[in-house]
């Protein structure tokens, strides 16, 4: 992560005008003006921030696809036929008079035999829309990294105003 420093004030105009030299090493700059802050008795303590967001990744890809598939389907059907059937009935003596029969002859009669055999049609009809869309899911990840932080130390050697005798160190920044 990148920091931004706080903008320069006037005072320091003249050392951050030179920051950048035509190799574009800012370390040499940066490391001058900890030398002129330390000649002015203070020192500018900088730290890394986390910035965390996100950013839109492709993640997978789908396709919606047609193919025909066939399946064997099985349908009963209810059907019907004609077969012939004799009836014969006995006449009377007085039967052929009234048929107005008069001899013997040779007649023929033909009948047609109907029957039902199953007829298959198949009719293309839409059952459903498939339609394929996005949902937005929002979860929570953890993000761990290591920031950096300048700490300033103050090394004393001498006599305190009041008078003792002190070697130490003592630190200064903000966890």
């Amino acid at each position: 992560m990148s920091h931004t420093p706080d903008p320069p004030d006037e005072s320091d105009a003249g050392s951050i005008a030179g920051k950048h030299d035509e190799a574009g090493s800012a370390s040499r700059s940066e490391a001058s003006d900890d030398a002129h802050a330390a000649e002015a008795g203070t020192l500018i303590r900088s730290e890394e921030r986390l910035q965390v967001g996100t950013e839109r990744v492709e993640a997978g890809r789908a396709r919606l696809r047609k193919h025909v598939d066939t399946e064997t389907v099985t349908r009963t059907v209810a059907v019907s036929h004609e077969q012939l059937r004799i009836q014969r009935e006995p006449l009377g003596a007085g039967a052929s008079a009234q048929a107005g029969v008069t001899g013997l002859s040779e007649l023929e009669h033909e009948f047609v035999l109907v029957a039902e055999q199953p007829v298959v049609q198949k009719d293309v009809v839409p059952v459903e829309r498939i339609r394929l869309d996005t949902v937005t899911v929002t979860g929570e990840q953890t993000v761990t990294e290591q920031v950096r932080k300048e700490q300033i130390e103050v090394d004393q050697t001498g006599r305190q105003i009041d008078g003792s005798e002190s070697a130490g160190r003592s630190s200064s920044g903000r966890s």
